[in-house]
């Protein structure tokens, strides 16, 4: 969950070959040069490229977990079998004829938050593309932790305690079983939305720790406004000036494009790490500040994103669906 300034919209990187021209996909098919990344922040390989695996007609699922078992010191998994560390979310073609695995790492049974991966493999069943980091080494970040503790309705009570008030909710608190990692520490707990439009909205998300009831994070994900559509200006890193689609509401001006699919939104952390942050506000709707270019950029080049693949494939966003489409600026230090 960790970046310097921008954690963006993450397309899949499958997805994004799928989308190139037919003679650039052909070329990326091929993949003369394999391409690796590392991310030292996380300690894990975050993106493999190239002919990574001989064809083979084993099951997608098999080639890729035992790719991963051979790669184990790229992804810090510890003892663990790959079979073991993740879960297979979805499996579906694209239209090269590609198949990609959706992943979420798990241990021992319980998901990992906000740690999920994807594989493109071709259809003669090599591995092309790996991309996501894992949370490394939590066989010795999770030694003798139990899952065991506080009950799940204790949970609830404990972040509505906090929360400071019982709101009328619009669902009721579901808590989730879930490993939650942050910085060199991971821990089980139980993750509590509390989702509610009275008295005022909200839709909190609290990580409580499954043993000691310890809140171990905590943020308001209420991430769009309702108001009329409008159109600004802003300033991005390189002094460009662009147009951007806002949403004007109470006075002020929000980067939030209802026009294209479920909307393009694009968020603030103020150096924090609570994700998304809040929504990008201004009051005349020209974003022209130093601190604005980060946000201006990434919900610019986001709108360009959908466009191409509306134009290019007609792809209502890049799962064909509407996805909204989400950037948060100024992450960390």
């Amino acid at each position: 969950m960790k970046g310097k300034i921008v954690a963006g919209t993450v397309l899949s990187l499958g997805l994004m070959v799928s989308a190139l021209p037919h003679s650039e996909a052909f070329a990326a098919s091929k993949n003369v040069l394999s391409t690796e990344k590392f991310n030292k922040e996380k300690d894990s390989a975050e993106f493999k490229s190239g002919n990574l695996t001989a064809p083979s007609s084993e099951a997608p699922e098999t080639i890729l977990f035992n790719f991963l078992d051979k790669n184990k010191q790229s992804y810090k998994l510890g003892s663990k079998q790959a079979k073991d560390s993740f879960k297979v979310l979805k499996k579906s073609k694209d239209e090269l004829g590609n198949t990609v695995l959706k992943l979420q790492q798990t241990f021992e049974g319980v998901p990992v938050f906000g740690s999920t991966q994807a594989a493109v493999l071709k259809d003669d069943g090599v591995l092309n593309v790996v991309s996501g980091t894992v949370v490394s080494d939590l066989d010795s970040k999770l030694d003798k932790k139990d899952k065991k503790g506080i009950k799940a309705s204790q949970a609830v009570n404990i972040a509505e305690s906090d929360l400071g008030f019982t709101p009328k909710y619009e669902q009721a608190p579901d808590p989730e079983l879930v490993v939650f990692a942050s910085e060199d520490r991971a821990d089980f707990a139980y993750k509590v939305n509390l989702n509610f439009l009275n008295p005022k909205p909200g839709n909190y998300y609290y990580f409580v720790s499954a043993k000691t009831g310890e809140i171990l994070n905590k943020y308001n994900t209420l991430d769009e406004v309702t108001g009329t559509n409008s159109v600004g200006t802003g300033t991005g890193v390189l002094k460009n000036t662009v147009s951007l689609n806002t949403t004007l509401s109470s006075g002020k001006y929000y980067l939030q494009d209802n026009t294209r699919g479920n909307g393009i939104f694009t968020y603030n952390t103020s150096n924090s790490s609570r994700l998304p942050g809040t929504l990008w506000a201004d009051a005349d709707n020209i974003f022209s500040a130093t601190n604005d270019a980060p946000a201006v950029d990434a919900h610019y080049y986001a709108g360009k994103t959908y466009d191409y693949y509306k134009s290019t494939f007609n792809r209502n966003s890049y799962d064909g669906y509407g996805a909204a489409l989400k950037s948060t600026v100024h992450y960390g230090s």
